[in-house]
C-alpha cells in the first residue's frame, strides 16, 4: 500500500478541526465564570512547551509515528503494550466524542430519536473516513474548516446587537484559583490530546517545519474557542452559560 502524505496546511486543518471538535458544543473552562477566556488565553500558553516536545520527538526520529518510537525506544514487547494502551486511550476518546455529539443531536434536533441510532451511524461514518485514508481527511479539513470560521463570524456578528460586553466585568472576581483551574481545564481538553497527531504527522510533505504546524493549529483552535466563550458570555451572561450544557445552542441566541 502507498504511503499518503498531506500537505503542512491539511495537517494545520485536521488539527484544529479535532482540537475544536465537541469543544465548541461544551464551552471550555466554563467554570471560571466571566473569566473563562482568560483561562483558555493561560491554557494556550501552557500548551506551548507540550507542542515542542511533540514537535521535537518527530524531529528526533524522522519517518517514523509515535507506536514506532515505543518499540524502538522501549523495545518490541513493553512497546507493543505501551502502543496498546495509547490505542485505548484514543478509542476511549473517540468513544466520548460520539457520545457527546449523539446526544446533542439528540437534545437539540430529534429528541425522539434513539440516541444509540445516530451513535451508530457517525460511528460507521468515522470508520469509512479512516478508510479511506488521511489524505481524504485532509481535504474535507481544508474544506470545512473555513466554512465553519466564516458561519461563526457571521453569527458573532449578527449577535452584537444581543451583546452586553458588562457581562465580562468585573475580570477577575472570583478568585484566582478558579481561574487557574479553568487554565488547567482548557489545557487537559482539549489541547494536550494534541499527542494523537504524532501518530499520523509522519505523513506531513514538509516535516521540518511540523512545530509550525503544530503551533497554527493551537492558535486557531485556541483563538477560536476563545472568541466562542467571549460570545457566549456577553451574550448570556456568565451565570447562564455556566449553567446550561450546550450553550451555544441557547433559544435566547437564536
Amino acid at each position: 500500500m502507498d504511503r499518503q502524505i498531506i500537505s503542512n496546511s491539511q495537517g494545520i486543518c485536521i488539527m484544529s478541526m479535532f482540537l475544536i471538535g465537541t469543544s465548541i458544543v461544551l464551552e471550555v473552562a466554563k467554570n471560571a465564570k466571566q473569566d473563562a477566556w482568560i483561562s483558555i488565553a493561560l491554557g494556550i500558553i501552557m500548551s506551548l512547551p507540550m507542542i515542542v516536545v511533540y514537535s521535537k520527538l518527530l524531529n528526533n526520529f524522522p519517518e517514523k509515528d509515535l507506536y514506532d518510537i515505543f518499540q524502538y525506544v522501549f523495545g518490541k514487547k513493553i512497546g507493543k503494550v505501551i502502543s496498546v494502551l495509547f490505542i485505548w486511550y484514543v478509542f476511549h476518546l473517540g468513544a466520548l466524542v460520539i457520545r457527546v455529539f449523539s446526544e446533542f443531536v439528540n437534545v437539540v434536533s430529534l429528541p425522539e430519536t434513539p440516541q444509540s441510532i445516530f451513535a451508530i451511524f457517525l460511528g460507521l461514518l468515522c470508520i469509512w473516513t479512516v478508510k479511506s485514508g488521511i489524505e481524504v481527511l485532509g481535504r474535507l479539513a481544508m474544506f470545512f474548516l473555513p466554512l465553519i470560521m466564516v458561519i461563526t463570524i457571521i453569527i458573532i456578528t449578527l449577535l452584537y446587537t444581543n451583546s452586553h460586553f458588562i457581562n465580562l466585568k468585573p475580570i477577575l472576581y472570583n478568585n484566582t484559583k478558579q481561574v487557574l483551574l479553568g487554565a488547567f481545564s482548557s489545557f487537559s481538553f482539549p489541547f494536550t490530546q494534541s499527542i494523537i497527531f504524532t501518530t499520523v504527522f509522519h505523513s506531513l510533505r514538509n516535516k521540518k517545519k511540523i512545530f509550525k504546524v503544530f503551533l497554527k493549529a493551537l492558535l486557531i483552535s485556541g483563538i477560536f474557542l476563545l472568541l466562542s466563550s467571549i460570545n457566549n458570555v456577553v451574550v448570556l451572561g456568565s451565570q447562564t452559560t455556566t449553567d446550561l450544557y450546550f450553550p451555544n445552542l441557547h433559544p435566547q441566541e437564536r
